[in-house]
């Protein structure tokens, strides 16, 4: 019993034992079909770096682009608040523009409102000059910071300082032309004024008639001399006329022939009237000188008449001799 026992259990250990040496044969053969967890884990790190990696440089792309993308529109909105600031400075040029087309005036009154509302408009340009220096300096900026719009920039710059240089240009025209026109009416004014005494002494001059006594030649005199001193008064303003005149031809005047024709008109009535009037003074002298021989030899011959007449009496009434004789002495 003992002994069967104990090769039974014989058996049973050898079965063990070629259970146990077959066991890592099982599972060495069993190895196959499975991977190693360690070398697992590794190809999942690896991949798992990987795609963090790539995620990153995706990321990295993607803030590129946004930022490009960013920068772009903020470029974009630059550049259209500089165009739509120059979109309003240009229309604000063009409405000034347009009031410099209008009528300097049709007399010294007008011409002179004109020309103040064009000083205020000048001041006005004073203020645009400072807004189109900070557009040119957003423009400088904006082409640095923004090369790729640069030439968008640099055509709206261009577009809208020529249209600044024109109204500057225009301005300037119409400041000058206005100022000359000023000086064309004050000349104006004065010379129709100087017309319209020259005419009304040149009237006056034709009805002066020659009077038939010596008070009347004598108020003649003194009309004429009056006028002659009026006359040499107003050579002044006439000097002033031609002199204003010849500085407005020397500066090419716009109403250069106007002005010729006034000067030659004025000078011409101007040697009319001293004419006349030298003429008028000297046949007015010529007859007070003899007039007054007129008057005298008038009361002398009336003198002699009434002598006569004495002397007829005397004798008449037979005086004597003596008395007679003195009478003639007295005569």
């Amino acid at each position: 019993m003992a002994a069967g026992g104990g090769g039974g259990t014989r058996r049973s250990v050898g079965s063990l034992s070629s259970v146990t040496l077959s066991g890592p044969t099982t599972t060495s053969s069993s190895s196959k079909g499975y991977s190693n967890p360690n070398h697992n884990a590794a190809d999942f790190v690896t991949r798992t770096e990987e795609k963090l990696q790539q995620t990153a440089t995706n990321l990295k792309t993607l803030r590129n682009i946004v930022d490009k993308r960013s920068a772009s529109l903020a470029a974009a909105q630059d550049v259209e608040r500089f165009n739509r600031s120059a979109e309003e400075t240009r229309d604000w040029i063009s409405e000034k523009e347009a009031l410099l087309l209008g009528d300097v005036g049709k007399d010294l009154s007008s011409v002179r409102r004109n020309l103040r509302a064009q000083e205020q408009h000048a001041s006005e340009l004073a203020a645009l000059e400072h807004r189109m220096a900070e557009l040119e300096r957003n423009a400088g900026r904006l082409t640095q910071m923004h090369p790729k719009r640069k030439w968008q920039v640099l055509v709206r710059k261009v577009e809208l300082a020529e249209t600044w240089n024109r109204l500057q240009q225009r301005a300037d025209q119409r400041q000058r032309r206005l100022s000359q026109a000023v000086a064309w009416q004050e000349v104006l004014s004065d010379f129709r004024d100087s017309r319209s005494w020259l005419d009304t002494a040149q009237q006056d001059l034709a009805t002066v008639e020659l009077p038939e006594d010596v008070a009347g030649t004598e108020a003649q005199l003194v009309r004429l001399e009056e006028l002659q001193a009026e006359l040499e008064a107003r050579r002044e303003g006439f000097d002033s006329i031609h002199s204003r005149g010849r500085d407005m031809l020397a500066a090419d005047h716009f109403a250069a022939p106007e002005v010729q024709d006034k000067l030659t008109e004025l000078e011409q009535v101007t040697a009319q009237v001293t004419a006349l009037h030298a003429a008028k003074l000297a046949q007015m002298r010529d007859c007070h000188r003899q007039r007054v021989f007129e008057q005298g030899a008038g009361q002398l011959r009336r003198w002699m008449e009434q002598q006569e007449q004495a002397l007829a009496a005397e004798s008449g009434s037979g005086s004597d001799s003596s008395a007679s004789s003195s009478s003639s002495s007295s005569f």
